[in-house]
């Protein structure tokens, strides 16, 4: 008589005992991440029009008391100066004394300060401050070049675009820290995307608003592309134009394009 050895249990995916389903996890955690971007994103959107409509309601005079005098601009991290020592930096305070009669513009202190930074760039700052930077100055050599930069930066100034700017800065830091306690790195690239575009919109409009008051305060605008020319020369690849779509900045040789159309408008 053969004796009988107890069945084995055999240990693996042929055993429907032991087999786990990863597919309801993997849908449920696919589901939540969808969820969170998807709160994120509108919450940030909303925050975003709020602080535009917020924006709107500081008057010109409130916007100059409250950031009145060098301390904001130091905020931005960049070493600041008068400028009293560098003779080009003379230039743009000429020129923003003569871009500043214009009657349309806010009533705000407009002022002007020079950061030693090398790179080529201008900002406004909330209270009618602009800075302007070593880098810049060393690029941008004609007055109408400069003329078109200070400008633009008024056009800035004009849409609220610092105060807009501060606004949003803030509500994706909050937005950051509460979700993701400030280390999500996607969290920030998905806010980066929507936060590029939104500037893009408001460069392109400081262009607009730059060329034509270059244009009605010196009845000219010969040479007021010189900074956006030497920027396109560094991007005329397809790459750049590619990159250009996570930057804040348009991608130069479009920017360029349309201003010559607004030039040709503005000389009919």
């Amino acid at each position: 008589m053969m004796s009988q050895e107890p069945q084995k249990t055999e240990f693996g995916a042929s055993n429907p005992a032991l087999t786990v389903d990863h597919e309801p996890w993997r849908r449920d955690m696919l589901m939540w991440i969808v969820g969170v971007v998807i709160a994120i994103f509108f919450l940030y959107l909303s925050i975003g029009l709020l602080s535009n409509l917020v924006a709107r309601q500081i008057s010109d005079k409130q916007e100059s008391r409250w950031f009145a005098g060098k301390k904001i601009v130091n905020l931005t991290g960049f070493e600041v100066s008068d400028g009293s020592d560098v003779a080009d930096f003379s230039r743009c305070q000429e020129l923003l004394g003569k871009l500043k009669t214009n009657n349309g513009l806010r009533q705000l202190p407009y002022n002007i300060f020079l950061a030693s930074d090398k790179t080529p760039n201008a900002f406004a700052v909330p209270g009618g401050h602009i800075v302007v930077t070593q880098g810049l100055l060393d690029l941008v050599k004609s007055d109408m070049g400069l003329a078109m930069v200070l400008a633009h930066e008024l056009g800035h100034h004009q849409f609220r675009d610092p105060l807009r700017g501060m606004g949003r800065s803030l509500s994706l830091s909050l937005i950051v820290s509460v979700f993701m306690g400030g280390q999500s790195t996607f969290v920030r690239l998905v806010m980066s995307l929507v936060n590029s575009s939104y500037s893009r919109e408001q460069e392109l409009r400081a262009d607009r608003f730059g060329l034509a008051l270059v244009s009605s305060t010196f009845h000219r605008t010969a040479g007021a592309f010189e900074f956006f020319e030497k920027v396109s020369e560094h991007q005329t690849s397809r790459v750049h134009e590619l990159t250009s779509m996570l930057s804040t900045h348009p991608y130069a040789p479009d920017r360029i394009k349309a201003l010559k159309e607004l030039e040709a408008a503005l000389q009919k």
